[in-house]
């Protein structure tokens, strides 16, 4: 069966040319079309955070994503803290298919 995912939604589409997305950042791992469905499965529960970095909301709930962060690690299952840009979920239809 497919995992559980706890999903926060900052942003639904951006229309950019996709760039290569950065493979970590501090103790997150970036999520992108190619690795989200592996991430999915290869976790218990996921705290996923979909981001735009021209969005304000998103710059604002980005300190409280890494506070919650921080906590959820240390939880048993442990959670990893992912980060799914809106740069790399390639617009309106590649959200659509992750039900954003």
């Amino acid at each position: 069966g497919r995992k559980k995912a706890a999903m926060c939604l900052c942003v639904t589409a951006l229309h950019r040319p996709l760039a290569e997305p950065p493979l970590e950042e501090k103790d997150v791992m970036v999520l992108h079309i190619n690795n989200f469905e592996r991430a999915l499965s290869e976790n218990q529960y996921l705290l996923v955070e979909f981001y735009a970095p021209w969005c304000g909301h998103c710059r604002e709930l980005e300190p409280i994503y890494a506070e919650a962060a921080e906590k959820l690690k240390k939880e048993e299952p442990r959670m990893p803290p992912l980060h799914a840009s809106s740069i790399w979920t390639q617009g309106r239809s590649s959200a659509s298919h992750l039900g954003i």
